[in-house]
């Protein structure tokens, strides 16, 4: 009986492991030491909106500019972009796409160059659910006053100077895990100057709530303990 109690109780452990494994909502852009991503992708259309690059994989871009940019040698998190350059070299739209990994609030650090317009949920044809979503003011509270939604991280020429932002020019932000109800992927558009364009996503908040999968295997654990305790009574 005592053999029998521990298998269930080592196997329950297992479980409740699985349910307290960390895990990314979206994953941070940049990871590795590629000069590609292999968890974003990026399109660019001109302002008319028509198309002239991809989607295809995003490339971490080589060269950033001088700091205050943080440098881009990851391997956690590194700024990308259309090509290496971070550019296709005239004004553009640019969409950011990455998979929902799981459903609990999204929560990291962001940067961008040159305007974020915002974001949008899209399910698994691609169709936006929410419609493109303003960037939260929480999110441009750095951002000096009459500069929109413009996230150039120099100082003299634009906004995120470095004396806020040093180092990182990167921004906390939130989304909760009610915006995105039966999206599987989730979509930054961004606005660019034909100079360096660029996304950069940080720290990507993890969660311990467990699928329900995961609480059905814990109560059939549950379970079977109860049921070798009442043998083992009766014996």
């Amino acid at each position: 009986m005592i053999t029998s109690l521990s298998r269930v109780t080592a196997a329950l452990s297992l479980v409740v492991a699985a349910a307290t494994s960390v895990q990314a909502q979206i994953m941070n852009t940049g990871v590795g030491a590629g000069s590609t991503d292999a968890y974003w992708t990026v399109s660019a259309f001109n302002l008319s909106m028509v198309p002239t690059y991809g989607p295809a994989s995003a490339s971490v871009i080589l060269n950033p500019p001088s700091a205050p940019w943080a440098p881009n040698d990851g391997p956690t998190s590194r700024w990308i972009g259309v090509n290496t350059a971070g550019s296709v070299g005239s004004a553009s739209i640019y969409h950011f796409q990455t998979s929902l990994l799981g459903s609990a609030p999204i929560t990291g650090s962001i940067g961008w160059d040159n305007q974020l317009l915002g974001y949008e949920f899209l399910d698994a044809s691609n169709n936006s659910l929410s419609g493109l979503v303003a960037p939260s003011s929480s999110w441009l509270m750095d951002v000096p006053s009459g500069s929109q939604v413009s996230g150039f991280c120099r100082d003299g020429d634009g906004v995120f100077p470095s004396s806020g932002f040093p180092g990182s020019c990167l921004s906390a932000f939130t989304l909760s895990a009610a915006q995105y109800q039966g999206a599987t992927s989730i979509r930054f558009v961004l606005q660019g100057d034909g100079s360096t364009d660029g996304l950069r996503i940080a720290n990507a908040a993890t969660s311990t709530v467990p699928e329900p999968s995961t609480y059905a295997l814990m109560a059939a654990g549950l379970m079977a303990m109860a049921a070798v305790a009442r043998r083992r009574r009766s014996v």
